[in-house]
């Protein structure tokens, strides 16, 4: 796309705005099949650019290819969310 004064043209706005309402946090229904590298890279690339205070980018991704390693991991998820979760009842404690 070709932007005119260094401005977004509409479709790219638009796609913005899409992208920023559509937006969903999805834990479940992963697809069985492999990110392809160049996939991974794409998004691994534009989560290293997005914005953060003062443009510091304060976080690391691992990639984990291991089933074993997967399991592991989310043992241990599920443990620190259980202790997380303790001290409140409710529906606090449920989320």
């Amino acid at each position: 796309m070709k932007r005119t004064n260094g401005r977004f043209s509409d479709y790219e706005r638009d796609a913005v705005y899409r992208a920023i309402l559509e937006r969903r946090d999805v834990r479940r229904n992963v697809l069985p099949t492999p990110t392809s590298d160049g996939v991974l890279m794409r998004v691994l690339t534009a989560a290293h650019h997005a914005g953060s205070v003062g443009f510091m980018q304060p976080w690391d991704f691992v990639v984990i290819t291991k089933q074993a390693t997967k399991c592991a991991v989310k043992d241990l998820f599920v443990e620190a969310n259980a202790k997380a979760s303790a001290p409140y009842r409710g529906i606090r404690g449920e989320l």
